[in-house]
């Protein structure tokens, strides 16, 4: 029946009766009755069902050659049928069990991607905890690790505890040096957030830089927030060779917000005092001058962050504010598109109970 046609609902039957008969239990097609009584369950959708038999299977052979199929395959239906917390659990069950498998890492790494979902912290940082100890010597497996690290940060980072969370994205940024990672890869994803994160505390710390005071001091702020501006140019370059799209076009858009914040503070620099009006007319000459130039190297640099994240089909948010920002300086080049073209209509604009229509005519006569 079987090598006729495996998947029929009547033999869904023939296996069930194979399987529960007392008759046929020391069968040596025992075993086989029983996956394949899981796998039509499976694909009739009787997945409370299917999730037993391949339980019962795993647990009633610990020989067979097809333990690791069967187990994988709860796993895969407790997470498809959103029983998250055992599908969690049988992840890291199934990694431990078959911890010599090649999946084994990914299923454990599954785990903690489950319990994001869950978010539940404690076994979040519990499994990325894990996945840094089990695989850190693993080959192959620096992306899940640097990963996994990536995630702590984001952890400490949320609940402000930025001495841990810049500890871990130093030594990302150190392992994926150390293990010659490729660009375009998981260790690269990693690697360009951890930079990013770096990054974003020194361009805080310049967009904060306000020029006041005495022309002295006025001058000193301006010289440092220049050399500043022109380091951080750099900085975020090099994120570029990473080669992941959505923080590369990240890289582009903050230089040219470096560049747009940098000539809002010589917009914003308050006049020297005691300067006599001529003074004050060559200096907003000046101002004038010097800020038009940096818009137009920062629209410069928005338009090619817009450009690219079309060509890579980008749609993340530093897309977005890139292009917001370009449409701020040339509105037709670059104009900002609705969200949603579509209408919805949350009400019926008619009704088809016939009683509704019996009392419009009783109201008419």
């Amino acid at each position: 029946y079987r090598s006729f046609n495996p998947w029929c609902s009547w033999k869904t039957f023939l296996f069930e009766k194979l399987v529960n008969d007392p008759r046929f239990q020391k069968s040596s097609f025992a075993a086989d009755s029983l996956l394949n009584l899981a796998e039509n369950y499976r694909l009739f959708f009787y997945f409370s069902k299917a999730i037993d038999a391949y339980l019962a299977h795993f647990k009633r052979y610990p020989n067979s050659s097809v333990r690791a199929y069967v187990y994988e395959k709860v796993a895969y239906l407790q997470m498809n049928t959103g029983d998250l917390r055992d599908a969690a659990a049988t992840f890291v069950d199934y990694a431990t069990v078959f911890q010599g498998r090649k999946e084994a890492p990914k299923f454990y790494f599954q785990a903690g991607l489950i319990y994001e979902r869950l978010k539940n912290v404690p076994e979040q940082r519990r499994i990325w905890k894990g996945v840094i100890e089990r695989y850190r010597s693993t080959m192959g497996q620096d992306g899940l690790v640097l990963q996994a690290m990536l995630r702590l940060a984001r952890i400490a980072k949320k609940q402000r505890k930025m001495k841990t969370a810049l500890k871990l994205w130093k030594e990302i940024l150190r392992e994926f040096t150390r293990r010659q990672q490729p660009p375009n890869s998981p260790a690269a994803a990693a690697a360009a957030e951890a930079m990013w994160e770096l990054l974003d505390r020194e361009f805080t710390f310049f967009a904060r830089l306000k020029v006041k005071g005495s022309v002295k001091r006025q001058r000193a702020v301006l010289a440092k927030k220049n050399s500043l501006a022109g380091q951080l140019t750099m900085k975020y370059a090099n994120i570029i060779p990473f080669k992941i799209a959505d923080w590369s076009i990240c890289a582009f858009y903050r230089q040219g917000e470096i560049l747009r914040q940098f000539a809002q503070t010589i917009y914003d620099a308050p006049e020297p005092k005691g300067a006599s009006e001529q003074m004050r007319d060559e200096i907003a000459t000046l101002k004038e001058d010097f800020v038009a130039r940096l818009e137009d190297q920062a629209l410069k640099k928005f338009a090619f962050a817009v450009l690219k994240a079309r060509e890579l089909n980008v749609t993340g948010k530093c897309a977005t504010r890139a292009l917001e920002a370009a449409n701020k300086f040339d509105s037709e080049r670059f104009p900002l598109f609705r969200k949603d073209f579509r209408r919805y209509v949350s009400k019926t604009v008619y009704s088809v109970d016939p009683s509704v229509r019996d009392l419009k005519k009783k109201k008419k006569k």
